[in-house]
């Protein structure tokens, strides 16, 4: 009886050293593939909100993502880290406002070069990402709207451009949106 009863406790033991092991296996392949991309840890000021929220795809059709009739944008360049102290990458752009645009309602964000949003497609799965979503409550205010073209220079935290891949900067004030590319 003894003899068995030894047996049986020993064939138990074996049984969860099996499952042990299967079980670290299975955590360590399944840790493997659920890769988030770059850690959370960025160095970006503490009132810029950063991660990866997956869009959906019906949020490509609403007002505030498309671009603006009356605004046009001319991606003219990416400098990486051309503010340095800021630890931001510059995107320079031209901006034109049509003759046409309701410049009665619209205001211009100051101080020059604030956004609403900076978002990043993942071409693995189709799907937009939203990024960066800086607290413009902070940086932000508004003069009045004039027509014309400008260069603008929008600091987007090197941190966050780091990936190569297609962006989508949106403005604050329904001033529309534009793409770049990072290489």
């Amino acid at each position: 009886m003894k003899k068995r009863v030894k047996i049986i406790l020993a064939a138990y033991a074996a049984f969860n050293v099996l499952l042990v092991a299967v079980a670290g296996g299975l955590f360590a392949e399944a840790s493997e593939k659920a890769k988030w991309g770059p850690p959370l840890r960025l160095e970006v000021p503490q009132h810029i909100n950063v991660g990866y929220l997956r869009m959906d795809p019906k949020f490509s059709e609403d007002e505030y993502w498309l671009p603006k009739d009356y605004v046009e944008y001319e991606f003219l360049e990416h400098v990486p880290d051309g503010r340095p102290k800021q630890k931001e990458d510059v995107i320079r752009v031209k901006r034109t406002v049509s003759e046409t645009a309701p410049v009665d309602r619209l205001r211009d964000p100051q101080p020059e070069g604030v956004y609403e949003a900076l978002y990043w497609f993942c071409e693995e799965d189709g799907y937009w990402y939203l990024v960066c979503d800086p607290d413009f409550v902070v940086q932000a205010s508004a003069s009045p709207l004039t027509p014309g073209e400008r260069i603008i220079e929008y600091g987007v935290p090197s941190a966050i451009v780091s990936r190569p891949g297609l962006y989508k900067l949106v403005m604050l004030n329904e001033l529309g949106s534009f793409d770049f590319e990072v290489k």
